[in-house]
């Protein structure tokens, strides 16, 4: 924004598409605006909001488990799994004081958790026009605590899932005239593809 006041170009993403995908609960909406499949969410709210706790507790109820995620930031702080109602508003503050000490931002929201699936990420990158190509993609399956310990490039993904990936990524970049390195996180489960959120900027060589 300060470059754009000062006249200056920008090398990279516009301040439109970093508040976009700084918010990955924005995210979820211009994916679904795009008819790109998303997990079953809530909305999102403060950790100790009761109205966050009681939506986050009908979708554990429906789906028998689900990950708190912070709205802001990554590098799995704000993220945990919740399997038992008990521990929500326990793990809804947590998740929401930590993000809050990380980011600045303590707004978090609950998502369906889908066990057993495939981590897998996307490069892309566009020109700022809408214009994207896609670079490649990796399996970031191997985690600890949800941090990534091993990135296999290419993923092994193939056929119409390779397809409905890549499409996905291309539409999500170009809807933001996004401009740089991206890479757009999904997960995957047999023939199922979920978006996750897109981190702005990342590149494996």
């Amino acid at each position: 924004a300060r470059c754009a006041q000062a006249g200056v170009r920008f090398a990279g993403p516009g301040r439109e598409a970093l508040a976009l995908f700084g918010d990955k609960t924005a995210s979820r909406a211009r994916a679904r605006e795009l008819g790109v499949p998303v997990l079953a969410g809530t909305e999102p709210g403060p950790g100790d909001d009761g109205t966050v706790l009681a939506a986050a507790g009908a979708l554990l109820r429906e789906h028998g488990a689900v990950m708190v995620k912070a709205v802001a930031g990554g590098g799995g702080r704000g993220l945990r799994p919740v399997t038992r109602e008990a521990d929500l508003p326990g793990t809804l503050r947590r998740c929401s004081s930590e993000a809050a000490a990380a980011f600045g931002d303590g707004m978090v929201y609950a998502e369906r958790l889908l066990p057993g699936a495939r981590h897998i990420e996307v490069q892309a990158i566009g020109d700022g026009t809408g214009a994207v190509a896609v670079l490649g993609d990796r399996d970031c399956s191997l985690q600890r605590r949800r941090q990534k310990l091993i990135e296999i490039a290419p993923a092994g993904v193939t056929g119409a899932v390779a397809a409905r990936l890549g499409a996905a990524a291309t539409a999500l970049i170009g809807s933001a005239g996004y401009a740089g390195l991206a890479t757009v996180e999904f997960l995957v489960a047999g023939e199922d593809v979920a978006f996750l959120e897109v981190k702005i900027g990342r590149a494996h060589v």
